[in-house]
């Protein structure tokens, strides 16, 4: 007869035993987190590749925040308002959140890509992750995974991040407030619509408006959600309105109750005021339809001339509004696959209307709704503008691929092959005039259809569901072909990035120049007599380049995002009398096509000579002035 073993009480056996199945129990739970945590990190680095690779090449990427940047260096006053020109003139057109990260950036690394747009290229990879973190609290694991490779890469995040514009800040930024807002609905912790109030209000702060494009989804998620609760968590829902007006309009308040003598000029408002500048130009001109100021024809130019502007708008991506706006053209291998999927994701999750409405899904349906909606209508808003609901469509697309992957037998299936094969069909098609990206995507389009042949195969057996994931997994490197060009073979340059660089990949690219003004020969022929501007020049993007190029004060006069004087006639005319602008310079080709206004060049006419000898290039005037 066998004694059992016993220490102080305990039977070890039993012990041991009960060690061993909690063990396997906890290996159980250990091994899918695993997987899932790897599939992260996978799709991370991935994402971080796509954005920073080769990124020293992209320069000083878009020169008009360049030069903001760099005057905003160079003391707190300027740092404050956003100062545009070294001499604190002007301030830029958007608020100083963004600005300032790159400011920062600019102090720790240098003023140069990596300075300038490694923020953003950031802010797009933390984007992804955030994007998970919201997706996996709305939908699980397969709708998180998936939302994230989507946004991973999705071409027209991939290029916004290349640049220096501050819009992927504004995605990444939506994503944190939008899995706060589940959080806090689902939960429910209704304290924690505070925090999102903070980072909506930061969020207004990056580019006024545009991440405000969330805002009828938000509300109409709260309401159906909370029902009856929503008045009795009134003091919660009006604290959190309270917040986020105050956090919203602070820079714009401070701004606005300083006497405009004590500031910068508003740039792009026409009154001088913070204010209206949120409220109109980034704010009801961004949606209304109309045309687009610098590219609108001018009377009396000549028909190339304005052939020029139409051509210069479509190469930009603006002026195009219309319901084919998202799938045609250069916006098509851009937007047009993850738009398709997000689509029928919308589709796929209101098929049941009562979990539709007793979930997340309506939140993230009603934002990606929204969006493609109003950025078909608008003729301004251009790519990057599709960060203000980037995270939507990715989520939207992660719902597709797990509302395929639970409906059961044949439906399956078919759901499954015809979304699949209908966005691998569509992505071939949009690239027929692309000639760098054909090859690329048709080799995506075989791997999506083989992913879909899998999925048939396995369509009756434990695994379908997996596999169904798989085949929309798949067919996510149709998009992934454009973001790799965009990454490896995009051309870069020029003062203003276009926020589409599949432009380049058409079968008729633009012709871009890696630089408009001589910087090097116009500081040559004026150098530095002490006077408040080193020269004055038409317009609000050649002075950007000579800022960020050359870091001297420079005065734009002309400004061609509004077609006029960028300061009153008088004050222009004060400064060239008092000897603060040395010389003028002007572009014959925009004299000569009317593109620079009367009262702008009678100012310089009368207060300054044309200086035949001074020669900086053929295209160039040069008018000194003297006190």
């Amino acid at each position: 007869m066998t004694t059992p073993v016993a220490t102080r009480g305990y039977d070890v056996r039993a012990w041991a035993g009960a060690s061993v199945r909690n063990l396997r129990s906890l290996s159980g739970l250990w091994r899918p987190h695993a997987i899932e945590a790897c599939g992260l990190l996978v799709v991370l680095g991935f994402a971080a590749w796509l954005r920073f690779t080769a990124l020293g090449e992209e320069g000083l990427g878009n020169l008009f925040y360049a030069s903001t940047v760099r005057s905003m260096g160079q003391s707190w006053h300027h740092f404050w308002y956003a100062a545009y020109d070294p001499a604190a003139t002007l301030t830029v057109d958007k608020p100083p959140v963004a600005l300032w990260l790159q400011v920062v950036a600019t102090r720790l690394v240098g003023f140069d890509a990596y300075g300038l747009i490694g923020p953003m290229a950031l802010a797009g990879t933390v984007a992804v992750a955030l994007t998970w973190g919201a997706a996996r609290r709305s939908g699980g694991r397969t709708v998180a995974l998936v939302a994230a490779l989507a946004l991973a890469v999705f071409p027209e995040s991939v290029a916004t991040s290349r640049d220096s514009t501050m819009d992927v800040l504004v995605a990444a930024l939506l994503a944190v407030a939008a899995w706060l807002l589940v959080v806090a609905v689902e939960s429910p912790r209704p304290r924690l619509l505070l925090a999102w109030a903070v980072v909506m209000g930061v969020l207004f702060n990056v580019k006024f408006f545009e991440g405000f494009l969330v805002m009828p989804a938000a509300v109409l998620y709260v309401t159906v959600r909370w029902q009856r609760d929503v008045l009795a968590r009134w003091r919660v829902v009006a604290c959190a309105a309270a917040i986020l007006v105050m956090v919203s309009v602070s820079w714009v308040a401070a701004v606005e109750v300083t006497p405009p003598e004590h500031r910068p000029r508003i740039m792009n408002d026409r009154s001088n005021s913070a204010i209206g500048l949120a409220l109109r130009y980034n704010g009801i001109e961004r949606v209304l339809p109309g045309e687009v100021t610098i590219f609108a024809p001018t009377p009396g130019a000549s028909a190339d001339t304005n052939a020029q502007l139409r051509a210069s708008a479509r190469a930009f991506g603006v002026g195009d509004a219309g319901p084919g706006r998202l799938l045609t053209g250069s916006n098509g291998p851009l937007l047009g696959a993850t738009v398709i999927m997000a689509l029928a994701g919308i589709v796929l999750t209101a098929r049941d209307p009562r979990r539709f409405v007793r979930g997340p899904a309506i939140f993230w349906a009603a934002w990606g709704a929204t969006g493609v909606v109003l950025f078909s209508m608008s003729n301004r808003a251009a790519a990057q503008y599709t960060e203000a609901y980037a995270p939507a469509l990715a989520v939207l697309m992660g719902f597709a691929a797990a509302e395929a992957s639970r409906l059961r037998g044949g439906r399956g299936a078919v759901v499954t092959v015809a979304i699949v094969l209908g966005v691998a069909g569509y992505g071939r098609w949009a690239v027929r005039s692309h000639p760098p990206l054909t090859h690329a995507t048709t080799i995506a389009v075989v791997l999506a259809g083989l992913a879909v042949a899998l999925a048939l195969l396995a369509w009756s057996s434990r695994r379908a569901a997996a596999y169904r994931v798989l085949a929309f997994g798949a067919v996510l490197a149709v998009p992934a072909a454009a973001s790799i060009w965009i990454a490896t073979e995009a051309p870069s340059g020029g003062q203003i990035t276009r926020p589409n660089p599949l432009v380049y990949a058409s079968k008729r690219p633009p012709v871009i120049t890696s630089r408009s003004v001589p910087v090097e020969a116009i500081l040559a022929a004026f150098p530095d007599q002490g006077t408040k501007y080193r020269f004055g020049i038409d317009g609000v993007n050649n002075a950007g380049e000579a800022v960020a190029y050359g870091d001297v004060s420079v005065l734009p006069v002309w400004n061609e995002y509004q077609r006029e004087a960028m300061l009153p006639t008088g004050e222009l005319s004060a400064s060239l009398a008092a000897g603060e602008v040395p010389a003028v310079i002007l572009g014959q080709g925009r004299i000569r096509s009317g593109l620079i206004g009367r009262d702008v060049l009678d100012a310089v006419q009368s207060r300054c000579r044309l200086d035949p000898r001074t020669r900086i290039g053929p295209e160039w005037a040069v008018w000194r002035c003297t006190p």
